[in-house]
């Protein structure tokens, strides 16, 4: 009898720590979800380069671009020491992505020690347009991979 409540017993705290082990995971890798938010950007192909506002890197993971519509543009990814973009460097190859295009650039913002990402443009074509999209410095997963 003794051995069986003894057995039980440990499966309940095995149980219990299994509980409490998924839990403190679960917040740990909330915590600590890279900054994959989308967000809008427009170009227009008028002029000859522009560059997003720095969003804060929060890992090694590639930039995420997704132009949805205009004329291609060249890409490039900068990494800054604010969102103004002070002490800005590339430091990614420059890619010619198309519309429709899901892309992941490999950059090394993170890895310079960059606490933030630009997303910088070049026109190909000199045109009275717009071209939109969205990006983010982050990524959950490889789309198209340039660089």
């Amino acid at each position: 009898m003794k051995t069986i409540n003894k057995f039980n017993k440990m499966k309940t705290l095995a149980a219990s720590l299994l509980v409490v082990t998924t839990v403190c995971l679960g917040m740990f890798s909330s915590a600590f979800a890279g900054n994959t938010t989308d967000t809008s950007y427009q170009f227009h192909n008028t002029n000859t380069s522009g560059t997003t506002d720095g969003r804060a890197k929060t890992d090694t993971t590639k930039v995420y671009v997704h132009p949805t519509s205009g004329p291609a543009l060249t890409y490039s990814v900068r990494g800054a020491n604010n969102a103004d973009g002070d002490g800005a460097v590339v430091l990614s190859g420059s890619f010619t992505i198309y519309n429709g295009t899901y892309a992941s650039i490999t950059n090394n913002v993170y890895e310079r020690g960059k606490p933030f990402a630009q997303l910088h443009f070049e026109r190909t074509v000199y045109a009275d347009a717009w071209t939109y999209g969205v990006w983010s410095p982050d990524s959950t997963q490889n789309y198209t991979v340039y660089g």
